[in-house]
């Protein structure tokens, strides 16, 4: 998995992008370090994931 942050005129995004070959992920959660924020995505059924 990485992660990258992509700045743009309306603010910066951060893209996760990951493999899950065999299924064996279930959800992905990201924390930000030095701010208050926090996603979880679920990934189950995805090989190949970018969110």
């Amino acid at each position: 998995m990485s992660y990258q942050v992509i700045k743009t005129n309306h603010g910066n995004y951060g893209l996760l992008v990951g493999k899950n070959p065999d299924l064996h992920i279930e959800q992905i959660t990201a924390k930000l370090m030095y701010e208050e924020f926090s996603f979880t995505s679920n990934v189950s059924k995805e090989e190949a994931f970018l969110t």
